[in-house]
């Protein structure tokens, strides 16, 4: 009983501290798509800002771990999500493009970083019984939040500061569980061994195009659903909610189908099988409870795409390299976050709102195509005993820190020292 408190107390931090920042930035994002769009902005004006947030993230993502390296978890914890807070708050206070566009990238740069500590402290101080336990837990609590958290909409004005004054507030507040946590933070691990990514891409090239296209797909989901519920009037906090639901309930099934079956064939099945919910959205528009049907279908199997993508790239890599390889895709999905917005907001706007799940199509069929051309060209898939366990990834989370399979390899080469 002692141990299971020690357990549970040493997460507790952590984890409500992640969950705080995610019921901050997640409806955030569904907040000011909202106000852009009744203050006039046209959508690719919209999409210029969302991308903003989708390039910090990316450069968060690839910067931020020598700083924690250099000053710890919890300082660098307190130190980026301060600064995410004074974003918020300086967005609500000057209205204008451009600087919308500065504070949505520092804001990205600080939420990349913030992921990036907390997942990284939750697996540092894990271990190879505890690793999987911990790792659901996370996957949870960002799921869980990103969805309910959407719920916020329905009692807050999205046209008044109250939206920004809330976000910072939580955002705020996410401090104080890891600056008061009384459980001695773990240090921070030193980089794996590195290869070309050439070389990687010759191995998997489906998993880099994989991890592209969920990039180019759920950053538009994100910047742009609530736009399109504003087009059709139907609940905006209730459609985003929906979708990230699907996103979390379906992964496990797929992802235990792909642990039996070979990987690309399910990656392929899956992104053919995104075009009937997303074509059926534009022709059933007037139909409400179908769109949230659809909608919850679409959140499953778009956000299947990335971690199924990532696993199937450790089945084809040496396990001394999943570190470098899943940090590597994890910047390749953030590239195609930051395409993403720019592509579907001039699809929108040229065309109508409801193209957007035209394009969301469009994207998932080109990968379906080019997956069965390499399955084509490479007909032997991996081996059951040899593939790697599916790894359930929240979109935009940086793998490389997410993965336990990371971890353990590390442990190994410390061994073998």
């Amino acid at each position: 009983m002692k141990k299971l408190l020690s357990f549970v107390g040493a997460l507790f931090s952590p984890l409500f501290s992640i969950i705080l920042l995610v019921c901050s930035s997640a409806p955030f994002m569904t907040f000011i798509t909202v106000r852009m769009k009744e203050q006039g902005f046209n959508d690719a004006t919209v999409s210029y800002i969302h991308s903003a947030f989708y390039a910090g993230y990316l450069l968060g993502s690839a910067r931020v771990e020598k700083l924690i390296r250099r000053i710890g978890f919890i300082r660098s914890f307190a130190v980026f999500g301060a600064l995410y807070c004074a974003s918020v708050t300086i967005q609500g206070l000057y209205f204008n493009t451009i600087l919308w566009i500065l504070c949505r990238f520092i804001g990205g740069f600080c939420v990349s970083a913030l992921y990036i500590i907390i997942s990284s402290w939750l697996l540092v101080q894990s271990t190879p019984q505890t690793r999987g336990k911990i790792l659901s837990l996370y996957m949870i609590a960002i799921y869980a939040s990103q969805s309910f958290s959407q719920l916020f909409l329905n009692i807050i004005n999205p046209l008044s500061l109250a939206e920004f004054l809330f976000a910072a507030l939580l955002g705020s507040i996410s401090i104080i569980p890891v600056a008061f946590t009384y459980y001695q933070t773990p240090e921070p691990q030193r980089p794996g061994p590195r290869k070309k990514i050439a070389e990687m891409y010759k191995e998997a090239p489906l998993a880099f195009i994989g991890s592209l296209t969920a990039g180019l797909i759920l950053s538009s989901i994100y910047s742009f659903v609530p736009n399109y519920a504003h087009f059709v009037k139907i609940s905006v906090p209730l459609i985003m909610m929906i979708t990230l639901a699907g996103g979390f309930v379906l992964q496990w099934p797929i992802g235990l189908i792909s642990d039996k079956l070979d990987r690309r064939k399910i990656l392929i099945i899956t992104s053919f099988t995104v075009l009937i919910p997303a074509i059926l959205i534009i022709f059933l528009s007037a139909y409400t409870e179908a769109i949230y049907i659809l909608s919850f279908i679409l959140g499953g199997l778009t956000f299947t795409i990335y971690p199924l993508s990532i696993t199937h790239m450790c089945d084809k890599i040496e396990p001394i390299y999943i570190t470098y390889a899943t940090s590597i895709l994890s910047l390749t999905y953030g590239i195609g976050s930051v395409i993403g917005p720019l592509i579907s907001g001039q699809v929108m706007e040229y065309i109508s709102p409801s193209a957007l799940y035209l394009y969301i199509a469009g994207v998932a069929g080109i990968l379906a195509i080019l997956g069965i051309y390499y399955k084509i060209k490479r007909p032997i898939s991996t081996p059951s005993l040899e593939k790697s366990e599916y790894i359930p990834l929240a979109g935009g989370a940086p793998s490389s820190e997410l993965d336990p399979r990371t971890q353990e390899e590390s442990e190994k080469e410390e061994d073998q020292e």
